[in-house]
């Protein structure tokens, strides 16, 4: 297969071809990311550099460093024996490097073995900016040289020879340059979803890019249908393709590339220069060519057309899942080099019957088939002319030509950086509006929670012995201070809410009761908590309170009957005491003197004073018969 360089010349053609017949085709647009110097005062300034083909750029996010450059390796061509670290604490080395003589990747690659977090490579020549390719097998460098470039792990950006030459002579007047890298608006993030295109070709013997390719879509499947189930993300399939030129359709080389008569092409399966030629004598062989590739290529759009159609309900990700299990399913069941490459393979990988099949029905399959349809015909087929016009960026969406293969657009922005799940999903989550990513975005492996830090991301935090309460929401692009519920304030400082004063917070039908982050219900005796709110009878406690407010009741009769019995035996007691008494002062009047009466009446007394019992003793003989009272005090 044509390299990745050999593919810019063939959709070039595909780019003239289209030209003919269409509107102008959009140009290939160079992605930017924002460069900022920060002082000294005399630099400070704000440029837009070119980001490279390769490495990791930190989409969604940026870098503070100094910039350091090496004027005894400017070029960056070999392994430095000593490069300049970033002395400010916190600060990135971001090494300036001068273009020439080398291929970029290794430029980068030498940087960032000697220690530096990002590169910078100034132009040589006054144009504009462009785009940094990695090499591939059909490089001077060879297939060691690609090998090693998917090896770089570190962003690196082009700028102009004008602003190249600035920077280097304040670094080599010994200025101190502290700048930011900021790739932060280099995906465009307007909403809660992310659309992105995945560029590539179904080929599998075109040497390491196909092979990587083809790692990628097994390695990233998980997190796609992931995204795609919570309607967090929309994928697309397209495949890179281009057309014969009508003077040269009838030629050897065209003929056996293309199929209806030359309009759709792939390159020869075995033109990759890092091909391993056992493989590539195997496929050759069993006569494969680049008319098999670019018909798988359409069984696939068709295949993507059915499972997202109007049959299935037009919701993405149910078709979504079946075309990943098939994308990954194919290369292994159908092998170029094993002679399976067929469309009865592919029909068997797709249909129902087969043990690891997508599960289509007999008319899923014929809608197929028709979509693919005579592809020796010499007419046009309305998908692949579609897909060529969105390859060439016909309808000026902004997100320009496609011509490197492979190329995965993120919301119109074509990705620039290495070809892994890790990278490229960072891109995706790159693409959401702030703290709208969805929860993989936020994994470990993507990016650090900066709210576990202990300033807790400089946001409110209170820790109490039952929970931990903060204002700080991690987003992939960094912290945002917000109160928790239950809290008011600005993030920075955080105040409790009274819940149970608050009607639209307070939902409990019996009582309330506030506590630190919110509110609990409470219900009153004889009923129990359902639900969190409501308040129900309670048979068994309601026993108990009956049994108790029983038993209260007979203790408190007892007691009032017990009272009112010791008040009136203390009424009777009084009662017949003073009867008593009133009786003995009449005896005592009729039988002894009282006052003067005592005095003058010289007649003797008839009873007797008992001195020593300190009382008084008086016998009475009556008509009824002797009785005898005795008084001790005033005891009867």
């Amino acid at each position: 297969m044509f390299s990745s360089i050999s593919w810019l010349a063939v959709v070039s053609t595909v780019v003239l071809f289209i030209q003919g017949a269409h509107a102008s085709p959009a140009a290939f647009i160079v992605e930017k990311a924002s460069l900022r110097v920060l002082s000294p005062a005399s630099q400070v300034g704000q440029y837009d550099t070119a980001l490279a083909n390769f490495g990791t750029p930190l989409y969604g996010a940026s870098l503070l460093g100094e910039l350091v450059y090496s004027a005894d390796n400017a070029l960056g061509c070999t392994p430095y024996a000593d490069l300049p670290r970033a002395k400010g604490v916190g600060h990135a080395t971001i090494a300036l490097v001068d273009r020439g003589s080398c291929y970029f990747a290794e430029k980068v690659l030498h940087a960032q073995l000697a220690g530096a977090q990002a590169v910078l490579v100034a132009d040589d020549v006054d144009e504009p900016l462009l785009t940094m390719a990695d090499p591939d097998g059909s490089a001077g460098g060879g297939t060691e040289l690609a090998r090693l470039a998917q090896e770089i792990s570190i962003p690196s950006a082009l700028v102009t020879k004008k602003v190249g030459d600035a920077l280097r002579a304040a670094t080599v007047a010994g200025d101190t340059l502290v700048l930011t890298l900021d790739w932060k608006d280099s995906i465009s993030h307007p909403d809660d979803r992310v659309e992105w295109e995945l560029w590539s070709s179904s080929d599998q013997v075109c040497g390491d890019s196909c092979t990587r390719t083809q790692g990628f879509i097994r390695d990233i499947m998980s997190s796609a249908v992931d995204l795609e189930e919570q309607g967090s993300a929309s994928f697309s399939p397209h495949y890179v393709t281009w057309s014969c030129p009508i003077a040269a359709n009838d030629s050897e080389k065209c003929g056996g590339l293309c199929i209806n008569e030359g309009r759709y092409c792939a390159p020869d399966p075995t033109d990759g220069q890092d091909v391993d030629p056992i493989v590539a004598d195997k496929v050759r062989a069993h006569g494969y060519n680049g008319s098999d590739v670019v018909t798988e290529n359409l069984r696939r759009l068709c295949l993507f057309k059915e499972l997202t159609g109007d049959h299935h309900g037009n919701v993405p990700w149910k078709g979504g899942a079946p075309w990943w299990k098939y994308a990954t399913t194919h290369p292994v069941k159908c092998s170029m080099a094993d002679g399976t490459f067929t469309a009865a393979c592919s029909e068997a990988v797709m249909s129902a019957g087969a043990p690891d099949g997508c599960g289509l029905d007999t008319d899923a399959m014929g809608r197929i088939s028709q979509c693919v349809g005579d592809t020796s015909a010499d007419k046009v087929n309305p998908l692949m002319d579609a897909e060529m016009q969105l390859q060439s960026d016909q309808g000026d969406s902004g997100r320009g030509a496609i011509v490197m293969l492979p190329t995965v657009v993120v919301n119109l922005d074509q990705y620039r950086g290495r070809l892994t799940s890790r990278d490229v999903l960072r891109a995706i989550c790159a693409g959401f509006l702030e703290s709208t990513e969805p929860r993989v975005c936020l994994s470990s492996a993507l990016q650090s929670n900066e709210c576990l830090r202990p300033d807790h991301g400089g946001c409110w935090f209170k820790e109490t012995p039952d929970a931990n309460f903060s204002a700080c929401v991690d987003t992939f692009r960094g912290v945002e201070c917000r109160c928790p519920s239950s809290f008011h304030g600005d993030g920075v400082v955080c105040d409790p809410v009274e819940e149970c004063s608050d009607p639209a917070m307070n939902r409990c039908e019996q009582e309330c009761v506030n506590v630190l982050g919110g509110h609990r219900c409470e219900c009153r005796s004889g009923f129990k908590l359902v639900g969190g709110t409501s308040c129900l009878q309670d048979p068994v406690e309601m026993s108990k309170l009956r049994s108790i407010d029983a038993g209260s009741i007979f203790g408190i009769s007892l007691l009032v009957l017990l009272g009112v019995t010791a008040l009136g035996y203390a009424a009777y007691r009084i009662r017949i005491k003073g009867e008593i008494d009133r009786e003995v002062r009449a005896l005592m009047a009729e039988y002894m003197p009282l006052n003067d009466e005592a005095v003058n009446d010289p007649s003797p007394p008839r009873g007797r004073v008992n001195g020593a019992n300190g009382g008084i003793e008086t016998e009475l003989r009556t008509v009824r018969g002797e009785r005898k009272v005795s008084f001790y005090d005033d005891e009867v």
